[in-house]
């Protein structure tokens, strides 16, 4: 499960693994931990409630005496400038806190720097770096009123958020690099209280989470309704981050066997969880792409990339779930659909939101090409590139074939698709597939070849009919319809969305985005280019790259 959730909250956060004081390369870890942290240091059932005060975990304890010392310090601080900013006259007991946090951070920071310096530190550039943009950001949110209780709760949430974050991947980091005498004395004894402390969250949230979906199964239509959705989701999201989390401590460094045996206790409400959160965020993209697509709402610009966020959120949830076979057939229809919302509304913006063209690299001809919205940024154009470029080499490459008489106008076009008996899935022949399997696989398999990032490169043509795939999915079929249809799937009609949608288009390029199920409830996110072919000015089919998403490929 640790793995599933890259691509998951805010930040991309890298957290260090120790096991009996050896330090392990950073894993990268794509959930956000302030949620989680929040909940858990702050003691709460409901995150919205700002009531509450920020107390000290041991779950964010690094193991530095020292240092811990003045974490608690920083948060008997922030404390104190939630009890000010509470205080009748907040224009004057405010600013003298946030004075004071400055100057305590600046003492801190520079221990902290101190330390960093005492041995071979390899982040120390990032790790200063860090502390840098803490002070300028405090410094610019404390520049406004701060009689403004709403701009004071600002600085106050994005205090206790870096310092969350920063602790738990930073300094963590650091202190688990320091030499010899501290991983000896403290890693391992502090560790295990740490993932104690995350399994005692995460059995907290879980009586939340299941109180909260009682309440929602007896509770009418309406606002209530709505907040208690909200909720569970809240809830819900927390519970799999600290059930995350836990299960990574537990594979780095080890637990007790008791832990072991709470963490199983509360797997069905991870997964149920996961599927709650998985709906939440499928009816929020559908709901808000379709508003998009009927005009009911504005076209935002860079609204391409904002969706993938949510595409690569619903792909984590995937995962979690056990892959499309973990969930129910409506639900997998609502997926589907929501990744062919996006598509619309990437392909609207394309056509209302086209970039500028100034950026745009050069093919052989010395043509620059259009970019297709803000999904089709730096790193898709490469491969928009390579498709145009193809898709032109393989109209070239029929043409020639006609003109020379290796085949006839009408059976290159031919629609006539004979099933290949005995075959499962059903494979077919048609009348040119000799040729293209002569003329298509030096093009294709020099792309997938040269570049690891590419899934797939092959040509279709316009009902979806792949003749000739590359290598590695043109196996023999066997006994087995599940090898078959992940190994075998050359002289098959893709006819899908995704599938049908690139085969027919007739504009330069189109893009798209669906989730690949790589099987084993393995899901991953992939993007699709597809160039027309076209042969004596028709329309013959489509040249299709498939490839992971930088996500994917992180």
């Amino acid at each position: 499960m640790a793995q599933a959730f890259s691509g998951l909250g805010a930040r991309s956060l890298e957290f260090a693994r120790c096991r009996h004081g050896e330090y392990i390369d950073h894993l990268t870890y794509g959930i956000s931990l302030l949620p989680i942290m929040r909940a858990q240091a702050m003691g709460q059932e409901n995150s919205s409630d700002r009531g509450q005060f920020y107390d000290w975990s041991k779950a964010i304890e690094t193991g530095h005496p020292d240092i811990d010392g003045q974490h608690k310090r920083l948060f008997d601080i922030i404390n104190h400038l939630k009890t000010a900013s509470k205080a009748p006259n907040t224009s004057e007991s405010v600013p003298k806190v946030v004075s004071e946090l400055k100057d305590y951070a600046a003492i801190h920071f520079s221990f902290e720097e101190k330390v960093m310096n005492s041995f071979r530190y390899d982040e120390i550039l990032l790790h200063k770096q860090e502390h840098v943009m803490f002070m300028k950001k405090v410094g610019e949110i404390s520049a406004g009123n701060m009689s403004d209780l709403e701009l004071c709760n600002k600085l106050i949430e994005f205090i206790f958020d870096w310092l969350m974050w920063h602790i738990t991947t930073i300094d963590m980091v650091m202190v688990t690099k320091l030499e010899g005498k501290f991983q000896e004395n403290f890693a391992q004894d502090a560790a295990m209280k740490q993932t104690q402390a995350v399994v005692d969250g995460a059995f907290k949230v879980a009586g939340v989470v299941e109180r909260l979906s009682l309440r929602l199964e007896n509770a009418g239509a309406g606002d209530q309704r709505a907040e208690l959705r909200e909720q569970l989701s809240r809830a819900s999201e927390r519970l799999i981050n600290l059930i995350t989390l836990a299960e990574m401590r537990i594979e780095a460094m080890g637990c007790q066997s008791a832990e072991l045996a709470r963490l199983k206790t509360i797997k069905a409400a991870v997964d149920m969880s996961a599927h709650s959160l998985l709906a939440s965020a499928v009816a929020g993209l559908i709901e808000y792409g379709t508003a998009i697509i009927s005009g009911k709402h504005g076209l935002p610009f860079g609204i391409g990339a904002a969706l993938m966020l949510q595409v690569e959120k619903i792909a984590a949830l995937l995962r979690v779930a056990g892959g499309f076979a973990g969930i129910g057939g409506e639900l997998k229809d609502r997926v589907i659909f929501a990744t062919d919302v996006v598509n619309q509304v990437v392909a609207l913006e394309a056509n209302v939101l086209a970039m500028p063209n100034f950026d745009m690299p050069r093919d052989a001809s010395g043509t620059k090409h259009r970019k297709t919205g803000s999904v089709g940024n730096s790193y898709d154009q490469e491969f928009i590139v390579m498709a145009q470029e193809e898709a032109a080499k393989i109209g070239s490459l029929l043409e020639h074939a006609v003109e020379s008489g290796d085949i006839a106008l009408e059976a290159l076009f031919d629609e006539k698709y004979l099933a290949i008996p005995g075959s499962n899935p059903p494979q077919f022949t048609t009348k040119f597939l000799l040729l293209t399997d002569r003329l298509f696989p030096p093009i294709q398999e020099k792309i997938v070849s040269e570049n690891e990032l590419v899934v797939f490169a092959a040509a279709v043509d316009r009902n979806g009919y792949l003749p000739t795939h590359n290598r590695k999915y043109s196996h023999p079929q066997g006994d087995d319809p599940v090898w078959n249809a992940a190994n075998c799937r050359n002289r098959r009609i893709f006819d899908d969305n995704t599938g049908l949608a690139a085969a027919r288009n007739q504009s330069a390029t189109l893009l798209q985005t669906y989730l690949r199920d790589m099987g084993g409830g393995d899901i991953t996110v992939m993007r699709d280019v597809s160039v027309p072919i076209k042969v004596e000015g028709r329309h013959w089919g489509a040249f299709r790259i498939g490839y992971a998403t930088p996500h994917a490929r992180g």
